[in-house]
């Protein structure tokens, strides 16, 4: 995968009102300990709406002969004002994707240092890039940015024909 993908949810008003609530049954138990300056859950939530996005993303990566994307993690993340990421990326992940759940003015776009691109926060929206690539979130300058991001694999397929 080489480029960025951005694709918005044909029902994300609808959908981002249930990841919210679905969003504040969450333990928010891995905040301030990875590159995200920020609450930030553990990395393998499942629910009904985060499940959802899973796999609405899978969908969004292009065909790769013989392959089959899976994803390998997927968790929320909510940025306060003066949260932030670091600059990270996500190894040898195929894909690394983020959904925007809410964006309040003054919510911080994510940045491709790299790339020289800046790509603005915008409810509804799923970024896809390829995990390799460095990005950070620069400082928030609201409350209640939440997103849903994750990292996507490709698997050979196996068949027995």
């Amino acid at each position: 995968m080489e480029d960025l993908i951005i694709e918005q949810h044909p029902d994300y008003e609808k959908l981002n009102s249930n990841l919210l609530k679905e969003s504040e049954g969450v333990i928010y138990d891995w905040s301030d300990i990875t590159y995200v300056r920020g609450k930030m859950s553990e990395w393998h939530i499942c629910g009904k709406y985060i499940d959802v996005i899973k796999e609405w993303a899978k969908t969004l990566i292009p065909p790769v002969k013989g392959m089959i994307p899976r994803i390998i993690d997927a968790w929320y993340a909510r940025y306060d004002y003066g949260n932030h990421a670091l600059v990270h990326n996500h190894g040898d992940m195929y894909a690394s994707f983020v959904y925007y759940v809410k964006t309040p003015e003054g919510s911080s776009p994510i940045v491709f240092p790299d790339e020289n691109e800046t790509v603005e926060a915008k409810e509804g929206n799923l970024l896809l890039f390829p995990g390799h690539i460095n990005h950070y979130v620069p400082e928030n300058k609201c409350d209640s940015r939440v997103i849903v991001a994750g990292n996507i694999n490709l698997f050979k397929v196996i068949s027995n024909i």
